[in-house]
């Protein structure tokens, strides 16, 4: 393709990038605290871009209050040698301090989260708000286009000049439920060099090339997921009213078990219990199903308590593509890493929808992102998200009959009864 002298619009887009020499194209580079970003922002510089590195400063280990809990994965342990490395390749650095930002943006609503049993999205959240300050910075620098380390992808549909984020094509490290839901205007400037590597290639080139660092993290956990310092961290930030202590009962017969010292010390899933003097006797098989925060109680059952074959799913975002009259087969992820699952999606209202999982799904929490892709491989499109409301199982109940269990209900009020006769209707929970 011919490309054109002049410099670069300011409104380019990437889909534009190869009618322009790369030597005019200056792209700003999120570091972070993995060889990733390194190697893309390296990359770049190779194909002859004009590359600029911008570290996003979001945690203080010297911070009394942050010594024992762990950083997020993506803290960047030491700027100084980060700086000397991109210097070392003719790169240009910078900082930028987003550490109140991060505690008010990130921090503050994974707290949150834990005081009230629903599930940590701490990694989702700082995503978000890292693509808009490197977005905020890159016009600030007059850069035409940013770019991250993270796997995945983006592609452009030209007749409808809508992005579409894409997995990428290392299964085990695809990052692209992370950018599910960033805005067009991110999504049509941002470059992602290793969406065609595999993890393993990223660190050869970065061991050919001397990229490696001393502190480097590599993480394919969620921050602050079952970290076992965090919940000492939010005693430092909130007050004691507000971590109340209460009981642990066995879901479905409310038997009670023992007393907890608050919500906020347990997950989903978790096994190894403890009560408030000791551990739950594993040998009852125990595992954290769900929370009721009002009532102070965390509920504990069998493994097979926390397999599930549907779920309701609120603050939907879809992609215009999808036909939302009708039932549609698609494949989902949690997790970031984890394997596709297949799903079908019931359309609702108000952005609300119900999945159906063709097998039971493992572990899923409250107010869990789940992203969803139009096929089960790498390139996979993103076509849509949303947050976990309710966990159960999808039943067909007749409306009629339904609605006649609200006439034979002589202790409701008229209002309860619809509202009862409705949810059986529309969940059959």
């Amino acid at each position: 393709m011919n490309q054109v002298t002049q410099n670069p619009p300011e409104q380019i887009d990437t889909s534009e990038i190869a009618h322009y020499p790369n030597h005019k194209i200056r792209v700003l580079v999120g570091m972070t605290g993995s060889i990733d970003s390194l190697v893309a922002a390296f990359l770049l510089k190779k194909q002859g871009f004009q590359v600029y590195a911008l570290a996003l400063v979001t945690w203080d280990k010297k911070n009394p209050a942050r010594s024992f809990v762990k950083p997020p994965n993506c803290f960047v342990e030491n700027l100084d040698e980060l700086k000397e490395i991109c210097e070392s390749a003719d790169i240009a650095f910078y900082a930028t301090d987003i550490k109140s930002r991060f505690d008010y943006e990130v921090l503050e609503s994974t707290v949150g989260n834990k005081l009230t049993g629903i599930a940590n999205i701490s990694c989702f959240n700082c995503t978000k708000l890292r693509f808009q300050v490197l977005f905020e910075k890159m016009k600030k620098l007059k850069c035409h286009f940013m770019a991250t380390g993270h796997f995945a992808k983006t592609y452009k549909n030209h007749k409808t000049n809508e992005f579409f984020a894409h997995s990428a094509n290392d299964k085990d490290f695809d990052q692209s439920t992370f950018i599910a839901g960033l805005p067009q205007e991110i999504l049509r400037k941002t470059l992602f060099p290793l969406s065609e590597l595999k993890k393993d290639e990223v660190k050869k080139i970065a061991q050919t090339y001397k990229l490696d660092r001393k502190n480097q993290n590599d993480h394919k956990t969620m921050c602050f997921d079952h970290d076992s310092q965090f919940p000492t961290f939010i005693k430092t930030r909130v007050p004691e009213p507000l971590r109340e202590p209460g009981n642990v009962h066995e879901i479905g017969t409310e038997k009670y078990i023992a007393e907890q010292d608050g919500v906020f010390n347990y997950h989903i899933g978790q096994t190894e219990i403890r009560s408030k003097d000791k551990l739950i006797d594993k040998q009852q098989g125990f595992e954290v199903v769900s929370f009721d925060y009002k009532e102070k109680i965390v509920y504990v059952g069998s493994n097979e308590k926390n397999h599930y074959l549907g779920a309701q799913v609120v603050q939907t975002i879809f992609s215009s593509e999808i036909d939302r009259t009708k039932p549609v087969k698609v494949y989902f992820k949690v997790n970031t890493n984890e394997q596709y699952y297949e799903c079908v999606l019931f359309y609702k209202n108000n952005n609300t929808l119900y999945v159906e999982f063709t097998q039971p799904y493992y572990r899923l929490a409250e107010s869990d992102k789940i992203v969803f892709y139009d096929r089960a491989n790498k390139s996979a499109k993103i076509l849509g998200f949303g947050f976990i409301a309710t966990r159960g199982e999808y039943k067909k109940i007749n409306r009629t009959k339904a609605y006649d269990k609200e006439k034979d209900d002589p202790f409701s009020s008229p209002e309860e009864k619809k509202a009862k006769a409705k949810k059986e209707v529309e969940f059959g929970f």
